[in-house]
């Protein structure tokens, strides 16, 4: 689909190309048809992303991140109530970690 849409806006407006891009391969082939990736669950588990595919550290990747792993990216686990939802649609992090940060889900409470 990406492909249909690139060819026919033909240059005439940037394309933004998004959703299960997780990793660089996705990343350059994103690129092919559009012109820029919309990226943003990778960037819950690896804020570096960007900057580690640029200097070429794409084996420190890291999306695979545990409970443990939560407080020194500095996320409030509140954040996690509507925010892993949202991660299982396009599937761009791992099945095992949007499983550890369901467990987050429950941390929010609308109760006063």
């Amino acid at each position: 689909m990406n492909k249909v849409v690139y060819q026919h806006i033909n240059q005439r407006i940037p394309v933004i190309v998004s959703d299960g891009i997780n990793n660089p391969d996705k990343c350059l082939e994103a690129l092919e048809y559009g012109d820029m990736i919309g990226l943003s669950s990778v960037f819950v588990a690896e804020p570096d992303f960007v900057r580690k595919i640029k200097t070429m550290q794409i084996d420190k990747i890291n999306l695979h991140i545990t409970e443990k792993d939560i407080e020194k990216l500095v996320i409030p686990k509140a954040a996690f109530k509507e925010m892993v939802k949202l991660m299982d649609y396009g599937e761009s992090l791992p099945k095992d970690t949007r499983d550890e940060l369901r467990k987050l889900e429950n941390n929010y409470s609308t109760k006063n």
